[in-house]
């Protein structure tokens, strides 16, 4: 069920564990959505990343290793969400503010896009953020 702030979800991820190892579905096709763009970020302990919004495009995003709060915000409300395991994953809509703070070096983010690269898309300033979002 969605978040009431602006429809972050955190979901968890369908999992195969067998003695081999453990297998999990990132994403299935249309699930969350139609992927068209996958990128991974690395960064140190201490790290914040991303720092905007998407003025359309969804992202789910995931750490497959380490762990990474990813702090949203609509404008009005705050909330921190832990991603601290392959098994989980954060549904991010359009219009929501994301910095994600890495907490260990050994942390990876994962993001899935519904849209290709478009720099027009981003909101990069908090004040221009709010006046989009008339809070």
């Amino acid at each position: 069920m969605p978040d009431p702030l602006g429809g972050c979800e955190l979901r968890y991820l369908r999992q195969v564990l067998d003695p081999n190892g453990l297998l999990v579905v990132n994403a299935q096709l249309g699930e969350p959505f139609m992927v068209k763009r996958v990128f991974t970020v690395l960064a140190p302990s201490g790290a914040l990343r991303g720092q905007h919004a998407h003025r359309t495009c969804a992202q789910f995003l995931m750490a497959p290793s380490g762990e990474i709060v990813v702090k949203a915000s609509d404008g009005e409300q705050t909330r921190d969400y832990r991603l601290d395991g392959p098994t989980v994953g954060l549904f991010v809509p359009p219009m929501v503010w994301a910095s994600e703070l890495f907490v260990s070096d050994t942390s990876s983010l994962l993001v899935l896009c519904d849209q290709e690269y478009d720099e027009s898309d981003y909101v990069r300033d908090w004040n221009e953020y709010l006046a989009l979002r008339s809070v």
